[in-house]
């Protein structure tokens, strides 16, 4: 009789579904009882672009940065396009900073539409002439390198004698380079006897 051994399998549970108020989509700036950003800080969006406002989302502890924009029509935030959920490389809460600031000029938010495509258009131009400049200053380098490896192999009249000497063009007779060549080259073996 075989060995039997029985395998208990546990049905994978899936994890309860969130309610919306875990969404950051939930908290935008015309939902009621939502909690806007400071005054001074709304002031300051606005004088960027009167589109942009900011709120607090008390479910994941993060500040929202939102634009104004009709043609939105998700049930959960109508008429607004969330843009930074505002929080460090790490995921850890950050205040209203002027980080803050540098990222929405950075980003240029209000400037891009079609879910910010000219946005990444931008940074692939930026890219591209990053590396149309590395290209020219590398195709420079390589051009002066290649310059000084063809200086060291020509023909030159360095120390006694004369490269050339024995390259003549071929003739039977003697060049007059390759005559003084030898000339010289007698000389300076009597010079050692």
């Amino acid at each position: 009789m075989h060995n039997q051994r029985s395998i208990t399998v546990t049905p994978e549970r899936h994890p309860p579904r969130l309610d919306a108020e875990h969404l950051h989509q939930f908290w935008h700036p015309q939902r009621f009882g939502v909690e806007l950003a400071p005054a001074r800080i709304r002031t300051q969006l606005r004088r960027i672009n009167p589109d942009l406002d900011a709120t607090w989302d008390p479910t994941n502890h993060r500040w929202l940065i939102w634009q104004r924009e009709p043609l939105v029509t998700h049930r959960l935030c109508p008429g607004w396009s969330l843009k930074i959920v505002w929080k460090g490389h790490d995921g850890r809460y950050l205040p209203l900073d002027e980080r803050l600031w540098a990222n929405i000029y950075a980003r240029q938010l209000w400037r891009y539409e079609k879910a910010g495509l000219g946005y990444i258009d931008r940074i692939i131009s930026e890219i591209e002439r990053d590396r149309a400049i590395r290209k020219k200053d590398t195709d420079h380098e390589l051009s002066s390198r290649r310059r000084e490896y063809l200086k060291t192999r020509r023909i030159s009249n360095i120390g006694r004698g004369n490269k050339f000497a024995l390259h003549h063009d071929g003739s039977i007779v003697p060049s007059r380079a390759e005559v003084n060549w030898r000339r010289e080259l007698q000389r300076f073996k009597g010079e050692f006897r």
